[in-house]
């Protein structure tokens, strides 16, 4: 599958020693502190939140989470990490649903949301703002192009 072998990119912990600076970029991709990687390529990031990529490496299913279309933050990512606006995005979405295809991620209305089902779904991945404190709960990727 695809979508399994394009996430086999994302590195083990131990190579994910500097996470980068916030202001990288004014968005951390999160996933679940269970999960084994530190690092994801912005060309896996877009598989993933696109759903062509499904699963982890180790199988598990990917859980995806946006924010609200009206948040600053879910435009800077979509056209940082997915190279398409917003509304590109949810013409994708539509196309998706009008073909039979894979049905849109979960959407959250703020970056504590986002925080609070990444936390508590192990296959989770979503997206905040730079800023924001983040938890034990969950991890930053670190995104490379």
């Amino acid at each position: 599958m695809r979508g399994l072998a394009l996430v086999a990119v994302l590195a083990s912990p131990s190579a994910a020693a500097d996470l980068g600076s916030p202001g990288q970029t004014p968005y951390l991709v999160i996933v679940n502190a269970e999960h084994p990687g530190g690092v994801v390529s912005r060309a896996v990031l877009a598989d993933i939140f696109l759903k062509r990529a499904t699963r982890w490496t180790d199988g598990g299913p990917i859980e995806v989470v946006e924010q609200s279309i009206e948040s600053e933050v879910r435009g800077e990512f979509c056209r940082d990490a997915l190279s398409l606006t917003p509304r590109a995005v949810m013409a994708y979405w539509q196309e998706q649903l009008r073909n039979g295809g894979a049905r849109p991620p979960f959407v959250k209305g703020s970056d504590a949301e986002v925080l609070e089902h990444v936390s508590s779904h192990p296959g989770a991945i979503g997206y905040v703002r730079a800023e924001t404190p983040i938890p034990g709960a969950v991890r930053v990727l670190q995104v490379i192009d």
